[in-house]
């Protein structure tokens, strides 16, 4: 049941208005990390489409920065009762009810493995009626070359 609420989400999302940019904030939080469990065998996986240099995971022996996003809903209409934040493979990966001044945080991951598609480059956060529609929407991307969008405008690169 929640896969076929999660996909009919995903569908409807063109269709959705965007929700204005005075009523919500996105803060980036870029933290320096390491990465967790780096095998020490580069070619653990392999892709066979792939050249064998091309199959290494950009692995180094410092940190790599890591994006956390932080949405902040600022105002919220009487429509707006719950959020519910959709990956781009239509996982539901917050949902909650809606407040204002809520903060979500979304780790989205490395950045690196963000541009090279390991990690989800893409998230709607749907605001729902009390009936479960979609009412507004925030549109989250990051194109391959790190230049991230929210709702068609162009907020930076990375």
């Amino acid at each position: 049941m929640v896969f076929l609420i999660s996909a009919w989400l995903l569908l409807q999302g063109a269709n959705v208005p965007y929700k204005a940019k005075e009523e919500f904030a996105v803060n980036i939080d870029l933290q320096f990390k390491n990465r967790p469990g780096t095998s020490t065998n580069p070619y653990s996986t392999v892709d066979l489409t792939k050249a064998a240099g091309e199959n290494q995971r950009q692995n180094t022996d410092g940190p790599l920065s890591f994006l956390t996003l932080k949405i902040s809903l600022l105002k919220l209409s009487g429509e707006e009762v719950s959020v519910k934040v959709v990956d781009a493979f239509g996982k539901a990966v917050y949902h909650r009810k809606a407040k204002v001044g809520d903060l979500i945080k979304l780790k989205m991951g490395f950045v690196d493995d963000i541009k090279n598609r390991i990690a989800t480059h893409e998230y709607n956060v749907f605001l729902l009626s009390p009936e479960k529609n979609p009412v507004t929407r925030i549109h989250i991307f990051v194109e391959k070359d790190g230049t991230y969008w929210v709702n068609k405008v162009q907020y930076g690169k990375f």
